[in-house]
């Protein structure tokens, strides 16, 4: 019997050195950031409240969901950055800062994330991305349609389409630079959106 046990580990030794390595790629965890400050005038505070704009969940196409960071190769290929991940949801990211970025840009709104309670908000938002990404150049796009309703009623009160892009350093030698070059295109369409809110009198206080 203990020269079976023995044979037994010879035999099982030489397969410990075929096993495989496990996998130390270090990995590196990133978020969107809101590029505006708000500057609420304090005196402005009571008002603001009272005229809430509210941010709907914000729709993405699933490429986009996935924990690691896309990049955009040609025209239909996406490559994902095994090494650079998302610290939470995309979709959920996005519409945290341009809700920062529009109320900084809304000095007489509130700007709150659904969901909400009938009566909080006069205007609701909605965001639909199509394409949120960098390519292998760096260079980041935004293209989203957007719609403003009523939160009363429901009526449309105006839309568009945002067509963005922003140049970055390319995402094989700074990946890190990937969610500034990406909050930049959510800064600039919280600027869209609120000139668009103020032209059509939502935007504007009330009196």
């Amino acid at each position: 019997m203990r020269r079976f046990a023995a044979a037994a580990t010879i035999a099982v030794l030489p397969l410990a050195g075929c096993l495989p390595k496990p996998n130390t790629l270090a990995t590196r965890s990133y978020l969107l950031t809101p590029v505006a400050v708000d500057a609420l005038p304090q005196s402005a505070r009571a008002e603001a409240e009272a005229t809430a704009v509210g941010i709907n969940p914000v729709r993405m196409p699933s490429y986009l969901l996935r924990p690691s960071v896309a990049v955009r190769s040609g025209t239909s290929e996406v490559v994902y950055l095994e090494a650079s991940l998302w610290a939470d949801r995309l979709d959920r990211q996005f519409q945290r800062v341009l809700a920062e970025d529009l109320a900084a840009r809304l000095p007489y709104r509130s700007v709150r994330l659904a969901p909400w309670n009938s009566g909080e908000v006069s205007q609701a938002v909605s965001i639909n991305v199509l394409q949120f990404d960098v390519d292998t150049t760096g260079t980041g796009s935004l293209i989203a349609w957007w719609q403003v309703h009523s939160a009363s009623g429901g009526g449309l009160l105006t839309n568009g389409t945002a067509r963005l892009t922003e140049s970055g350093p390319p995402p094989d030698a700074q990946p890190e630079a990937i969610p500034s070059t990406l909050s930049r295109l959510v800064s600039r369409l919280a600027a869209l959106l609120a000139e668009a809110l103020q032209t059509s009198g939502v935007g504007a206080p009330a009196r």
